[in-house]
């Protein structure tokens, strides 16, 4: 469906959305139609650093529903005087907790959260290991997207709840700080029968037979990982293999994982994976993971670290839903290689995601295809977006934790990298994100520290950006009201209204364009600078204009009910490539 604008305004819009595409959205949606409510941010993490996380999990009983596992959490205070311990563990009864010396602990398990006793006060040079053994039936999120699934075919954990917040579902399977600051590596020791394959994230060190068709598979990831980016897959899977050059001067291995029956399908619905990891290390620097690895399962998709676990069901041999597949692998740069600090803040792992996808289809598909699908995305998002979250507007800086999975992280935030991309231009864009992935690699980060940094990198002050574009809900819509034609110039008076937005945007720059009588256009050759209740400018064409509009070349895509309509329909042409998003407006004589 097309939707037919009045021209008559230019409206800045951050929101994109591909309406009959399958995404990781399309999963990760929250069904929670309740009160927003972002809870206290996790200040454990304050005070305690996990070093290594070394989970072993028995899944021989799995047909029974059933997991029985030991971890064993590496830690260190970060202040004196510690002496109890907090993590989080739903559902599995926890049967013993030790210290490095297998002594017991004192431990209390109410409501989801372990509670364990030190003893005596630990501080900064007590590095310490607590083992905990836990069993039972593992939990799944209400919403049917988060936690460990125990199926025939396949057994897996997804790392993200809808329902459940923190949104974050390490919980589900192993004993953590379920946030998005605390990271730490993870090993993985897999006990599993029946010639199952267990996949993990990192690099497998070994299989060890236990006797009969029983293995003890051991994963390793020495990268420092958030607690819901963990990840097992295990099914009588088949792998087919590949490698990537990467700029880094190696070549990067990659893993597709399915059941042998499915490989094929999923490999031809892969041919263009290498061309989304080109275009991405092109952009924001080198992989910075030991593998690429998707691992099919029968719900997904979501961006575990160097093992995504992907639906079964859209790799079915077609290209149809590629631009998940780009996604996904999106996120080992933004995501997981950086991730959001807060929930509020997803923007920063999905909007950016998102948009790397869109990149990623103008890389295989050309200008055309980029311009038609944020041409289309974001006219669906303006009409519907905040309908979808709730019937409210959003900061994207702070969308409730009822909406984390909704529109605005998603598709307004591909929409506002959209207008940072035009702002910048394609290399201080590239040269921007890329210093900022470089100095915030394996950390937890903000909006904040997005602006600061690439403000620095770029040499450009990105503060009404950000203060407009990203800590404020809404829109803005800027309108040619009136032009007066004086003997050797033209004036435009150009007004600026919002919706849903609490103030004025600042410095949009915009471009003006012209028609004269016999039809000729004219454009001026640099955009004008835009902001407050009204602008006024100048402008001198060849000729004397009977129209003037705002934004032709389509740099900020959005529209307006303004009432002045113009006849040239055909001025809806699609937007260059690097240019943000307005809906042109104009004035007719």
């Amino acid at each position: 469906m097309t939707l037919r604008l009045p021209i008559c305004s230019v409206l800045t819009a951050m929101v994109l959305s591909l309406p009959a595409q399958t995404t990781c959205q399309a999963g990760k949606h929250s069904s929670a139609q309740g009160q927003a409510k972002g809870g206290p941010q996790d200040q454990r993490s304050d005070s305690i650093d996990l070093l290594v996380t070394r989970v072993h999990l028995n899944l021989l009983d799995a047909p029974n529903d059933l997991i029985h596992a030991m971890c064993v959490l590496r830690l260190v205070p970060k202040v004196s005087g510690v002496t109890q311990l907090r993590f989080d563990l739903i559902d599995l009864t926890v049967g013993s907790v030790l210290d490095e010396n297998n002594q017991p602990l004192g431990f209390n398990h109410v409501n989801g959260v372990l509670q364990v006793d030190l003893g005596q006060p630990a501080g900064p040079a007590d590095t310490m290991d607590i083992t905990v053994f836990y069993d039972g039936e593992p939990a799944v999120d209400p919403s049917n997207f988060g936690g460990f699934y125990l199926e025939n075919n396949y057994i897996y954990n997804l790392g993200v709840a809808f329902d459940a917040q923190p949104h974050s579902y390490g919980r589900a399977w192993f004993p953590c700080f379920d946030n998005f600051v605390e990271r730490s590596a993870f090993s993985f020791h897999v006990t599993t029968r029946g010639g199952r394959k267990v996949w993990c994230n990192g690099a497998e060190l070994g299989v060890v037979s236990l006797g009969g068709d029983t293995t003890l598979t051991h994963w390793s990831i020495d990268e420092p990982i958030p607690s819901y980016l963990a990840s097992v897959a295990t099914a009588n899977y088949a792998v087919v293999r590949q490698e990537f050059p990467s700029i880094g001067g190696t070549n990067i291995p990659v893993d597709l994982v399915a059941l042998p029956g499915d490989t094929t399908a999923m490999k031809n619905s892969f041919i263009h994976l290498q061309d989304a990891f080109n275009r991405f290390e092109t952009c924001f620097g080198a992989y910075s993971w030991n593998r690429i690895g998707y691992c099919l399962a029968s719900r997904g998709a979501m961006e575990h670290s160097t093992n995504i676990t992907y639906p079964d069901f859209i790799a079915d041999g077609s290209l149809q839903y590629e631009a998940t597949m780009a996604h996904e692998l999106a996120h080992q740069w933004f995501g997981d290689l950086v991730t959001c600090d807060r929930a509020e803040e997803m923007y920063i792992n999905e909007g950016f995601a998102e948009y790397l996808s869109y990149l990623f289809l103008e890389a295989v598909y050309g200008p055309d295809r980029y311009r038609s699908t944020v041409r289309a995305n974001h006219y669906d998002m303006l009409r519907r977006c905040h309908w979808e979250d709730g019937g409210q507007y959003f900061a994207l800086s702070e969308v409730p934790q009822d909406w984390t999975y909704g529109e605005h992280s998603y598709n307004k935030g591909a929409d506002v990298l959209h207008s940072l991309r035009s702002y910048l231009g394609e290399p201080l864009f590239c040269q921007g994100l890329t210093s900022f992935l470089d100095a915030h690699s394996f950390q937890p980060v903000s909006s904040e520290q997005l602006r600061d940094h690439l403000s620095t990198a770029t040499g450009t002050d990105l503060t009404d950006f950000f203060n407009d574009w990203i800590f404020q809900p809404g829109w803005a819509a800027f309108e040619v009201d009136s032009f007066d034609v004086g003997v050797t110039e033209v004036t435009v008076f150009v007004e600026q209204k919002l919706r849903g937005a609490t103030d004025m945007y600042h410095n949009v720059p915009l471009t003006l364009s012209c028609r004269s009588s016999q039809g000729d256009l004219w454009t001026t050759p640099s955009s004008f600078l835009f902001g407050g209740a009204q602008t006024v400018v100048t402008i001198d064409p060849p000729f004397d204009p009977v129209d003037v509009w705002l934004n032709d070349d389509g740099r900020i895509r959005s529209g307006d009910h303004c009432g002045l309509g113009h006849p040239d329909q055909h001025r809806y042409q699609d937007t260059p490539a690097g240019e943000y998003h307005v809906v042109r407006g104009c004035a007719a004589q």
